[in-house]
């Protein structure tokens, strides 16, 4: 049976760049946590080589960022958004990221010089309030750049893949292809997390 080869999930959210803002499509921790650990499950279980070892650790580790986030409500890591990330909009202005998006300055107004857009007193000020964790979310892309910028993240992710390749080493049949060893993901589709949702909710109503 053909299957893909692994999965990529990211958390719905309101982004003034996909007009997204006021419609209220990020789900709750109730509705995200039972769908997103099935998949964590599934991805722990499976037997990856080379990169994707380290693409599915690092994945795991967001997921479980963002189930922190909607949680606590903070930054998890340090963002390093205005730092080692940035967005340029169409229009030219550049933005510490796309959650905020609040301009730090326009490149058509500084002759497309990025240095000189990204040195702006805006920008400064955005950089110390991200610092000072005033904002938090858990947008993909400023995430994976903020874990590979975290030493306790990268450690963690080194031993994992470490200890997963030594695993490897001892356990698995000689000339295993990568559709093999992937066989066990199951496709997590509207339907499953619809009645995951339903199971979820009844659960809940039961015990109260």
């Amino acid at each position: 049976e053909m299957k893909p080869d692994s999965f990529i999930s990211e958390i719905a959210e309101e982004r003034v760049e996909l007009d997204t803002v006021g419609m209220g499509i990020t789900p709750p921790i109730q509705k995200y946590q039972p769908v997103i650990e099935r998949l964590q499950n599934d991805i722990r279980k499976a037997k990856f080589n080379g990169v994707s070892r380290i693409t599915q650790a690092f994945r795991d580790r967001y997921y479980d960022i963002v189930k922190r986030t909607l949680v606590e409500q903070r930054q998890i890591i340090p963002c390093l958004a205005g730092v080692a990330s940035a967005q340029i909009a169409p229009n030219g202005d550049v933005w510490t990221c796309c959650i905020r998006a609040e301009s730090v300055g326009n490149l058509r107004e500084h002759n497309y010089d990025f240095a000189a857009t990204w040195r702006t007193t805006k920008a400064d000020e955005l950089r110390r309030s991200i610092k000072a964790g005033e904002c938090y979310c858990p947008l993909a892309n400023a995430s994976y750049t903020n874990m590979l910028c975290h030493t306790p993240t990268l450690a963690s992710v080194a031993l994992e893949v470490g200890k997963g390749t030594a695993l490897s080493m001892f356990s698995s049949p000689p000339n295993q292809g990568k559709s093999a060893k992937l066989h066990a993901l199951p496709v997590i589709n509207a339907t499953d997390e619809r009645q995951m949702a339903k199971d979820h909710k009844e659960e809940v109503e039961a015990a109260v």
